[in-house]
């Protein structure tokens, strides 16, 4: 079986990154976020991760960190960006397809594991919040892939980062919970009584199709996202 190179790459610098000192290892992951968020490819990003770890070693031997190496890490990541975007986002693209894909993949088969083994569970056989089923099984796998590739990246220079992080993370995952519980009792009663099919009895058919469509979705993602890494890696001179 062919190896991912970008996906050998990432597990190659997971494992060394580990290695630096605290400090080190969240300015790499800042460089990095950003670097994505502002378009530099994801196959350049691993590898100036690479390089990154590289100097970070270096650094530890002469009782250094990085940010003494080199400079402050929002500037020294501009300065990267500037230099380093890439033409177009297709490979960006591609993963994000299949992040979508693969989260349509965990959410489908859990539901329909727990319609095949647990038949009894009302939450599944009996009426559902649309809000509730769209946000959780539509909406979800697009604001994670969201997440991971925009958000994160957004706010990796900001000082209060670890704040925003906090913030936006809970109403990534809990955002219709949240809603559910700030929204003012008469607001949820209007949309009960005036949206169509607000309650609604969720057919197996649903996570069937929403399985199918994260087939797809990863598989073509995957494929694409394989392909131009592969590209990028043989320009780089890149092999394992």
């Amino acid at each position: 079986m062919k190896k991912n190179i970008w996906k050998q790459l990432k597990k190659q610098n997971d494992g060394r990154q580990l290695n630096l000192e605290v400090p080190d290892q969240k300015y790499i992951d800042k460089v990095t976020a950003y670097a994505i968020n502002q378009g530099v490819g994801m196959m350049e990003t691993e590898i100036i991760r690479k390089d990154l770890i590289g100097i970070g070693f270096e650094a530890k031997k002469e009782g250094e960190l990085l940010e003494q190496r080199l400079g402050d890490v929002g500037e020294f990541a501009r300065e990267l960006v500037d230099a380093g975007k890439a033409e177009n986002r297709k490979e960006e693209k591609y993963y994000f397809m299949k992040s979508v894909g693969l989260w349509y993949l965990v959410l489908a088969s859990s539901a329909l594991l727990l319609v095949l083994f647990m038949n009894t569970l009302e939450l599944l056989r009996g009426q559902m919040n649309l809000g509730v089923f769209v946000y959780a099984l539509i909406l979800f796998p697009w604001i994670i892939a969201l997440w991971d590739l925009h958000i994160l990246g957004r706010f990796a220079l900001k000082k209060w980062y670890g704040v925003l992080f906090t913030i936006v993370a809970v109403f990534t995952i809990w955002g219709n919970n949240i809603l559910e519980i700030i929204a003012p009792g008469f607001l949820r009663r209007t949309m009960e009584e005036y949206i169509p099919f607000w309650r609604v009895k969720i057919s197996d058919g649903c996570y069937v199709v929403l399985f199918l469509l994260g087939v797809v979705l990863y598989w073509y993602g995957k494929k694409k996202f394989t392909e131009i890494t592969e590209q990028v890696a043989n320009e780089q001179h890149i092999e394992f």
